[in-house]
């Protein structure tokens, strides 16, 4: 069985909780390895018992860690991993393959990228893997990628500069491996996507007055107040658009949500499906935690939503601003100026 294939079986199962601890034994050094050979060959048997990975570069670091309910982002209050980004780790790791020596030269490492990654300017990632305990279980700095070409079948193929922290030959890799430092890179970007023409009423508190509409084949018209002005359809659009395509690119607990209430937001669906908004306004960062709960076939689809939403407040996409916490004054068609009659001609 190929590596590539074993690795996806095995860490199928790393996401969700993993299996028995086993004592780790250092990997050779991959001088010991040699070309040809994977850069961590017990790495596939034994990536189960991983229970935490951080990731370095410069000043930024990221700490994932695997607790009752999976594994989750240290910086972010164990908001969740995506499981298919770690899974891509930890598979890249046990698939990596060396094929040759490079510079032990440390004024070299800069070329490749494999510098020591404590450094401000390191152009590399440095990734360690730890079990229960003990020395982690893979210590490695991703350098720079590359394509090569006369892979299989004639096409490309992708290799990797790496090195061991603490040694100084630094290698060509081949195979597909990538890390990210950064927080945002470890935690999945679809929040929600509930349609338009799912959506039946939207009833909207804020301290400045309530709004209500009604919303029918995604179409939103406002109800309350009774008395307005001429009203803009592209800006009630985004009020029945509010929960379409709802990403996010930041996330804290609930608790902890920043700035100022703008509004406290309901969504009603036509098949009994209701959200609650709560939608904060810090600068112009717009922030909402959210609520779930159903009847009917929407009951178990509200309870799913609270156990993967419920006690979060997320960063969303500031243009959702109108949609989730709607003012009055910014569903009123813009006011046409006046048109100035031609002089008469003499």
């Amino acid at each position: 069985m190929k590596a590539g294939w074993f690795a996806a079986l095995v860490l199928a199962a790393l996401v969700v909780g993993g299996g028995a601890w086993f004592a780790w034994h250092a990997e050779p050094a991959l001088d010991q390895a040699g070309p040809g050979r994977l850069a961590f060959p017990d790495f596939i048997s034994h990536a189960t018992d991983a229970r935490k990975v951080t990731l370095r570069q410069g000043d930024k670091t990221v700490t994932l860690v695997q607790g009752a309910r999976g594994w989750g982002i240290e910086q972010k209050h164990l908001y969740p991993v995506a499981p298919d980004k770690l899974r891509a780790l930890f598979a890249g790791l046990a698939d990596l393959r060396l094929r040759e020596p490079r510079t032990d030269d440390p004024a070299q490492y800069a070329r490749l990228g494999v510098e020591d990654a404590a450094r401000a300017d390191a152009g590399g990632v440095e990734v360690e893997v730890f079990g229960q305990s003990g020395p982690p279980m893979v210590a490695l700095i991703i350098g720079h990628r590359r394509v090569a070409r006369g892979g299989a079948g004639g096409g490309t193929d992708e290799e990797v500069f790496v090195r061991r922290p603490d040694e100084a030959r630094s290698w060509l890799a081949g195979g597909h491996l990538e890390a990210s430092a950064d927080v945002s890179g470890w935690f999945g970007h679809d929040l929600l996507n509930i349609g338009r023409d799912r959506i039946s009423a939207v009833e909207v508190g804020r301290a400045d007055g309530a709004l209500a509409f009604s919303v029918k084949d995604g179409k939103a018209s406002l109800e309350q107040p009774g008395e307005h002005g001429t009203l803009d359809p592209a800006r009630l659009d985004d009020v029945a658009r509010g929960l379409e395509y709802l990403t996010l690119s930041d996330v804290t607990v609930a608790a902890e949500q920043p700035g100022a209430t703008l509004a406290d937001t309901v969504f009603h669906t036509s098949d009994g499906l209701i959200v609650r908004a709560h939608v904060t306004g810090d600068g112009a960062a717009t922030w909402v935690s959210l609520g779930f709960s159903g009847s009917g076939q929407s009951e178990a689809e509200a309870a799913t939503m609270n156990e993967h939403h419920g006690g979060w407040a997320f960063h969303v996409g500031d243009w959702k601003r109108t949609g989730l916490a709607p003012e009055l004054k910014d569903l009123l068609a813009p006011v046409k100026p006046d048109a100035t009659p031609d002089k008469a001609k003499p």
